[in-house]
C-alpha cells in the first residue's frame, strides 16, 4: 500500500508538472525568410552573384568571338584560291585564336570551380550565423513569454522535416516572434525588401534555410 502510495503521488506531480507546461510553436523557416538581417544577406549575396554572371558572361562572349575568329582563320586557311603566304598567315592566326579558345576555356572552368564554391562557402556560413542568431533569440523570447517548450514546425533542419507535422496551430508563435526579431529595425528591413525587388532577377543562389 504504501509503494502503491508513492506511485501515486510522484504520478500526481509529474501530471502537475506536465499540466504546467507552456507549449508554443514557431514555424523558423518563415521567421527566417522574414528576418531584416537575412533581407540584407539575401541583398548583399544577390549582388555578389550578379557581379559573378556578369563576369561569367563576359568570358563566355570572349570564348565565343575566339571560337569564331579560329573557325574563319581555318576556313581562310584551307583556302584553295589563296595564296600560299596568305594561306600560310591564316594558320598562325588559326593557331593564335586556338590557344585563345582553351585559354578562354580553362578560365570560365576556373571561374566556376573557384569564384562559385567560394560564393557557396559564404552563403552557408551566413546561413549558419544567421539561424544561431534567431535561436538564441528563440530562446530569449520564450524566456520572456514564459514558455517550456518551443516546437520548430517548418523543418528548419537539413532533412527538411518538420518536427511535427499536426500541432494546434492556435498555438504558433510565429507572426509575433517576427515582429519582436525585426522590432527597432523597420527601416531597415523595408530597405532590405526595397533593394531586392530592383533586383533584375532573383537568382536561385539567396541566402536560404538549411537544405
Amino acid at each position: 500500500m504504501k509503494t502503491f502510495r508513492i506511485l501515486f503521488v510522484t504520478s500526481l506531480i509529474s501530471l502537475l508538472a506536465a499540466g504546467a507546461d507552456k507549449v508554443a510553436y514557431l514555424n523558423m523557416d518563415k521567421a527566417f525568410n522574414g528576418y531584416y538581417r537575412t533581407l540584407q544577406e539575401n541583398y548583399k549575396f544577390e549582388q555578389q552573384m550578379l557581379a559573378y554572371r556578369e563576369k561569367l558572361q563576359v568570358l563566355q562572349e570572349e570564348f565565343q568571338s575566339a571560337l569564331k575568329e579560329a573557325e574563319n582563320a581555318r576556313a581562310a586557311a584551307e583556302d584553295e584560291l589563296a595564296s600560299e603566304a596568305d594561306r600560310e598567315e591564316s594558320k598562325r592566326r588559326f593557331q593564335v585564336f586556338a590557344e585563345r579558345v582553351q585559354a578562354k576555356e580553362r578560365e570560365i572552368m576556373r571561374s566556376r570551380q573557384t569564384e562559385l564554391t567560394k560564393l557557396q562557402e559564404v552563403q552557408e556560413t551566413t546561413v549558419k550565423k544567421l539561424a544561431t542568431e534567431l535561436a538564441q533569440k528563440a530562446k530569449e523570447f520564450a524566456k520572456e513569454k514564459g514558455l517550456t517548450h518551443v516546437y520548430e514546425v517548418s523543418g528548419f533542419s537539413l532533412s527538411q522535416m518538420p518536427f511535427l507535422l499536426v500541432y494546434p496551430e492556435d498555438q504558433e508563435i510565429t507572426e509575433e516572434f517576427s515582429k519582436v526579431i525585426n522590432q527597432g529595425h523597420e527601416k531597415e528591413l523595408k530597405e532590405a525588401q526595397d533593394k531586392l525587388a530592383t533586383l533584375p532577377s532573383r537568382n536561385n543562389g539567396k541566402v536560404q534555410a538549411p537544405k
